[in-house]
């Protein structure tokens, strides 16, 4: 008996290529457009459900959701096709990304019905290397902070990090509905192509597949990797997302807390060590740094060193201090002929605060 799967996808061209290759291997494919489409079916007889996160305006996950609702065992035969970041998914739902051959679509679907399943009609596909294939994590939060005493400069970092999370999603929409889904049928039709040409015609569709992978990793690059850091417990690996875009190497770390940073500190002295590089890497050059924090009571101090050294070093201090009168921090900037070093020690405002209350 044919296993039979649904497939959800509001573009057209992946919609005909899913069912191609999964009706190839022996499933029974039925194909909807939208939600509505989707729901208008009988869900609860199909053994597999492929959905596209992002449904024209609507979102696939909602049909998850739905059958959740219903069975909460039923997430175990859904797949998430997405172009966005999986963070955005839920946790308990396996993930295929864009783009994807048609090897990596049949490993996934297969994973869904049985672990080990070999259904009827495996060929040479089944034996391709595994996806990336992996639940969702849930979006992270930022831990409740206090609000004591932290100055205006504070709100304005938390309301910049939020606009760069909205810009980062309008990216990803945008890369999701053109350029993600064009590679992503290409790439299926590409896989589909190579079972049908001679031997001698092989290496030529090899060499264009590795090409079309290497531009699906670029774009995939922008979409998965994460632009803003959340609290955790390494600050190092915190600093190092932030500001890799900036650099030639992973930003150096040294961190000696005599007093736990909390979390919305630790989001503080990322955005801090950020502006801190913008204002001493040369412009169109990337450069090598290394930060070294520390806490204590009541201060946090922050020693940033970058090397090698830009051309204007006023513009630097003057931009420095600046940002050191906004945050109420003191700051002393040291440039030298190959390297520049800027300290900094901002106080911890909610401990100032009780400090004030007992005086």
């Amino acid at each position: 008996m044919k296993r039979r799967v649904l497939v959800a996808d509001d573009f057209p061209e992946m919609r005909v290529l899913i069912r191609r290759v999964l009706e190839a291997d022996g499933y029974e494919v039925d194909v909807a457009a939208s939600l509505t489409e989707a729901r208008a079916m009988s869900l609860d007889r199909y053994d597999a459900v492929l959905v596209d996160a992002k449904l024209g305006r609507e979102l696939g996950t909602e049909l998850v959701s739905e059958l959740r609702s219903q069975d909460p065992a039923a997430t175990r035969r859904c797949l998430v096709i997405t172009g966005g970041p999986a963070t955005a998914l839920p946790a308990d739902v396996a993930v295929l990304a864009k783009p994807f051959n048609p090897a990596q679509l049949l490993t996934a679907v297969r994973a869904l019905l049985r672990p080990d399943a070999r259904t009827p009609g495996d060929h040479d596909l089944a034996d391709s290397p595994v996806p990336d294939v992996k639940p969702g994590t849930p979006p992270a939060r930022e831990s409740e902070r206090s609000t004591v005493g932290r100055p205006p400069t504070w709100f304005l970092l938390d309301v910049t990090r939020r606009l760069r999370l909205r810009e980062r999603a309008s990216v990803a929409g945008l890369l999701h509905d053109s350029s993600l889904q064009e590679i992503a049928a290409a790439a299926i039709e590409l896989g589909l192509l190579r079972r049908e040409l001679q031997p001698g015609l092989q290496p030529a569709v090899e060499s264009v597949t590795n090409r079309l992978d290497a531009a699906a990793r670029s774009l995939r690059s922008l979409v998965d990797e994460e632009w803003l850091p959340v609290p955790a417990p390494e600050l190092s690996d915190a600093v190092q997302q932030r500001t890799s875009w900036l650099l030639a190497a992973p930003l150096a770390v040294e961190a000696d807390q005599q007093v736990p940073i909390r979390p919305d500190e630790l989001l503080v002295i990322v955005d801090l060590a950020e502006l801190i590089l913008q204002a001493m890497v040369p412009d169109g050059q990337t450069a090598r740094a290394r930060l070294s924090a520390r806490a204590d009571e009541s201060l946090i101090h922050l020693s940033l060193t970058v090397w090698p050294a830009a051309d204007d070093a006023a513009i630097a201090d003057a931009t420095l201090h600046k940002l050191a009168a906004a945050l109420r921090a003191s700051m002393r900037f040291r440039p030298g002929q190959r390297r520049w070093m800027t300290e900094m020690r901002l106080p911890r405002w909610e401990t100032q605060d009780r400090t004030r209350k007992t005086h």
